[in-house]
């Protein structure tokens, strides 16, 4: 070993930054991929035995993928649940419409290569989802923490719904 060469595991010479070729990576990154796939997925994989954990609560069913998926347009079964257990009502703010009288609204429209997928997907009353953004030309988006913010066609009207679906603040006692 030469002067100076760190020694690695088994006192061979460390490997350096950027000794594996381009093909050997690849192949690497699918095989760790596939793996982590294998350890989360199937009927004995990790996300079944969470939802297994949650004994017998509405998640306890059949996995299906809920965030991949070419535009489509009729929306599955599973992604309605999905998106009505998410949001209750009508995602659209200030809107109190039961989601299950909604239809499923692709957020980034299946025209610009929007995917039926869960992210891309939320509940809107027939107003909102024909009237207001259809028609109108109003825009919703959806955060990370499942609220939604709703935009004028100008930009000058801004709508907020201000807590996660299902976790409205408590109503004050008169």
């Amino acid at each position: 070993m030469p002067d100076g060469a760190p020694a690695g595991p088994g006192g061979s010479p460390a490997s350096r930054s950027g000794s594996l070729s381009p093909a050997t990576r690849d192949r690497l990154r699918r095989a760790l991929l596939g793996l982590a796939a294998d350890t989360l997925s199937g009927p004995d994989g990790l996300a079944a035995r969470l939802r297994a954990a949650l004994d017998g609560k509405p998640l306890t069913t059949l996995s299906l993928p809920l965030d991949t998926g070419a535009a489509t347009e009729t929306i599955p079964a599973h992604l309605r649940r999905a998106a009505t257990t998410r949001h209750p009502h009508c995602a659209f703010p200030r809107c109190d419409q039961p989601s299950t009288v909604c239809d499923i609204h692709h957020i980034t429209p299946r025209s610009r290569g929007g995917p039926t997928s869960l992210p891309n997907l939320v509940p809107l009353c027939a107003f909102h989802h024909l009237t207001a953004i259809h028609r109108w030309g109003w825009t919703l988006t959806l955060h990370s923490d499942g609220t939604t913010t709703a935009t004028s066609p100008d930009g000058q009207r801004t709508l907020h719904s201000h807590s996660p679906p299902g976790h409205d603040p408590p109503s004050r006692a008169a």
